[in-house]
């Protein structure tokens, strides 16, 4: 399901006028926040995400937001940007990732067996 979110962000972006470089980026950003998604998803037992997002872990406290400064600096710092041959998103695009990660989350929770 997340490769199907993320390659069809991948799949559309050129013909909406985004740069190779721009789609690149745009599928790099999705697969990672999907992946916290995939986390997320994993470590929530119950039928509730809420309730494995409050449930105490010092491990994903500490993950989540390297993750999250890694992913910002990769996408905003333009020497990060050129070392992986991503390009600027800018405007709307930059709402794509995280919608389609928690797209993915919501699809995945209404998913679950009950």
């Amino acid at each position: 399901m997340l490769l199907g979110v993320a390659g069809s962000a991948a799949w559309f972006a050129p013909g909406y006028g985004l740069d190779p470089d721009q789609v690149r980026g745009l599928a790099f950003a999705s697969l990672v926040l999907g992946v916290v998604a995939l986390i997320l998803i994993d470590r929530s037992n119950s039928n509730s995400i809420l309730s494995a997002l409050l449930r105490p872990n010092r491990a994903l406290a500490v993950v989540l937001p390297i993750v999250a400064l890694l992913l910002a600096v990769t996408l905003f710092w333009a020497p990060a940007r050129e070392l992986f041959g991503f390009g600027e998103l800018s405007g709307i695009w930059l709402a794509v990732p995280p919608l389609s990660g928690i797209s993915v989350l919501l699809a995945l929770e209404a998913l679950k067996p009950l």
